[in-house]
C-alpha cells in the first residue's frame, strides 16, 4: 500500500505540456506566501584584473495581497549581507530590518508599481559605496512586467524600463530593453505554468545625486522565470548579469567587470 501511495503522489506533481492553441493570460493577481531571495555580486577590477572583491545576500519574505487585489504587502523576515574585499570578509547589519513592512500597488495587474512616499530600507554597506543596498527596489525589480495579450509558447513582447543598480563600488542608472519569449506552458497541480526566458541590454551611466562617485560601462542580462498564470504570482526567477565599466573614484579610474547572479523563489 505505501508504494501505491508514492506512486499517486508521484504522478500528481508530474508537469504536463499544455494545449499548444490555448493562449494564456497573465496577470498580477493574489500574491501571497513564503519567499526567499539570494544575490551575489562577484567584482573583478583593475587594468590586470587583479582586485577581486564582492558581496552576497539572503533575503526572506512574506507576501500578503488584500482582499480587493490592489495592494501587496510584503514583511521583511530573516536577513543577511556580507562584503569581501582583500580576502577579508565583513558581516554587514541587518538585523533591524527584520519585521518591518512595504507596499506595492497593482498597476492594471500587469506590474507592479512602488509607493515613493512610503519608507524604504536598505542595508548599510559602509564608507565605501553611499547609499544602502535597497530592499525595496531590489525586489521590485525582480517583478517582470506582463504582456497585455495573451500568450503561447513563442509569444514573446517588450518592455522597458529605468533602473538603479550597483556597480563595484558605484550606483548607475540607465533605461533597461527586456525582450521576453514564453518557452514552455505546462499544467501542474491545476494550475498553468509560464515557463519565459528574457534577455536585456542597458547603456549605464553614472548618477547624478551621487557625485564622489561614478560608472559608465553596458549591461547584458539574461533571466528564466516561472509565473503561476492560475494563482497570478511569480513563482521562480534565476538571473545572470553581467557588465563593464569604469568606476571613476575622487583619486582613480579602474576598469571594472561584474557578475550579478540572482534566485528568487516562492510557495504558499
Amino acid at each position: 500500500m505505501k508504494h501505491l501511495s508514492l506512486l499517486f503522489t508521484t504522478t500528481l506533481l508530474v508537469a504536463l505540456p499544455s494545449a499548444a492553441d490555448e493562449p494564456v493570460q497573465l496577470r498580477y493577481l493574489d500574491i501571497k506566501g513564503q519567499a526567499s531571495l539570494s544575490i551575489t555580486h562577484e567584482i573583478t577590477a583593475g587594468d590586470e584584473a587583479n582586485i577581486h572583491a564582492g558581496r552576497r545576500f539572503l533575503m526572506a519574505f512574506e507576501f500578503n495581497t488584500d482582499p480587493d487585489l490592489k495592494t501587496v504587502t510584503i514583511t521583511i523576515g530573516k536577513i543577511q549581507g556580507s562584503s569581501t574585499a582583500h580576502e577579508m570578509t565583513q558581516r554587514l547589519s541587518t538585523n533591524h530590518l527584520e519585521g518591518h513592512s512595504f507596499n506595492f500597488l497593482m498597476n492594471d495587474h500587469l506590474s507592479l508599481q512602488q509607493i515613493k512616499t512610503q519608507e524604504h530600507f536598505a542595508i548599510d554597506l559602509g564608507r565605501a559605496v553611499e547609499g544602502g543596498f535597497p530592499i525595496n527596489q531590489t525586489l521590485y525589480d525582480l517583478f517582470p512586467a506582463l504582456p497585455t495579450e495573451p500568450v503561447n509558447v513563442g509569444s514573446s513582447w517588450t518592455d522597458q524600463r529605468t533602473v538603479r543598480s550597483l556597480e563595484g563600488w558605484a550606483w548607475a542608472t540607465g533605461s533597461v530593453t527586456s525582450q521576453h519569449k514564453v518557452t514552455a506552458i505546462q499544467q501542474l497541480n491545476a494550475h498553468t505554468i509560464i515557463s519565459v526566458t528574457t534577455h536585456s541590454n542597458a547603456k549605464l551611466e553614472s548618477m547624478d545625486d551621487m557625485p564622489e562617485y561614478s560608472f559608465d560601462g553596458d549591461l547584458q542580462q539574461t533571466r528564466d522565470w516561472k509565473f503561476d498564470a492560475t494563482g497570478g504570482r511569480l513563482l521562480a526567477l534565476s538571473m545572470q548579469q553581467n557588465t563593464k565599466g569604469i568606476n571613476a573614484f575622487p583619486q582613480a579610474k579602474l576598469q571594472l567587470q561584474q557578475l550579478t547572479e540572482v534566485a528568487f523563489s516562492s510557495t504558499d
